[in-house]
């Protein structure tokens, strides 16, 4: 009776091993593939081996591929087995020559880290967004190099995504569906061509750092003033013309930056924002500031030079003289 139990329990013990060895093999099969679909690569690998343990960048667990660091090695495409990599949980595609991203590339439902940085990056595909693990993107790009002109509707899918840079792009807009990113908190969407911000962007409450800096945007949606998590608003370079009254709503405002833009006005409710303690308004239109800027007790720098002030009261004066890093026109104050 004994010796049954063991022969059944080697039994299921060999049926593991071997069910392993037949995964790390299929694994070891599509990192074949993108090896074959990319001659140029400088990958190193051996694929003459069975142990892919050892080939560089490639981490396995358990028989299965779990990371995988495949950055700087002239990779133009994936192939569309990559999918099948369903226990990848980081990947970096840094700094290679990849334009698009397989279908089956929505498949790596265990991801949760992805770097496609400096890529060409053209598109996502529709799968993208059956990327639920995902909390780590970086699609950034350098200057001149990014090619990624919208995201897919399905990019709101993205619920779990805490971190997010696609600066240096080409993106005109983002999906409505953008603002399903609830758990997001750091963006960066600087150096594109964004024209607008959808109305949805306020419902990303978890929202703590954005940068907007160098795109196209006329005015804020309203509902930018729910982003009450929101510490720093880096906005400079952009066509502004106004900035919506439910900006004083942003009450654990750190930073706001909005030089280099068209704004003729500020709000009196920015004399709300109790905890903001940076403010960049120079190059802009301003010909006044608004009495309740003296609310502003937390400020510890300011640049308001560059417009078109008018001499400002005694009382203004005053108040910007005693902040520790004033910057502003010397003929605005007498």
């Amino acid at each position: 009776m004994k010796n049954t139990c063991f022969v059944k329990y080697l039994s299921i013990v060999m049926g593991l091993f071997l069910y392993g060895i037949g995964v790390a093999q299929d694994d070891r099969s599509i990192l074949i593939d993108i090896y074959k679909a990319n001659q140029d690569n400088t990958l190193g690998w051996d694929i003459t081996t069975t142990t892919i343990e050892d080939w560089k960048g490639v981490t396995v667990v358990h028989g299965r591929v779990t990371k995988l660091d495949l950055h700087n090695n002239k990779l133009a495409k994936l192939p569309d087995s990559f999918g099948n990599l369903t226990m990848l949980s980081e990947l970096v595609l840094s700094d290679n020559q990849l334009t698009r991203l397989p279908n089956s590339f929505g498949n790596l439902i265990m991801l949760y880290k992805l770097y496609l940085d400096y890529n060409p990056i053209i598109s996502f595909p529709d799968s993208f967004g059956n990327l639920k693990s995902l909390k780590i993107l970086n699609a950034s790009n350098r200057l001149r190099l990014g090619q990624l002109t919208s995201l897919p509707k399905s990019f709101g899918n993205l619920k779990t995504l805490t971190h997010l840079f696609l600066n240096h792009n080409k993106l005109i807009s983002l999906p409505e569906s953008f603002g399903n990113l609830v758990a997001l908190e750091y963006l960066d969407v600087s150096n594109n061509k964004l024209t607008t911000l959808p109305d949805s962007f306020g419902n990303l409450k978890a929202l703590m750092s954005l940068n907007a800096s160098n795109n196209q945007i006329p005015s804020l949606p309203d509902s930018i003033g729910n982003l009450t998590a929101l510490e720093d608003a880096v906005l400079y370079w952009n066509q502004l013309t106004r900035l919506p009254v439910s900006i004083g709503n942003l009450k654990a405002l750190i930073t706001l930056s909005v030089s280099n833009n068209q704004l003729a006005s500020i709000p009196d409710s920015i004399g709300n924002l109790k905890t903001l303690a940076e403010l960049y308004l120079n190059d802009n239109k301003l010909t006044k500031l608004p009495d309740s800027i003296e609310n502003l007790t937390a400020l510890r720098s300011v640049d308001l030079q560059n417009n078109s002030l008018d001499i400002l009261s005694i009382s203004q004066c005053d108040f910007i003289s005693g902040i520790s890093d004033a910057v502003l026109d010397t003929d605005v104050c007498k």
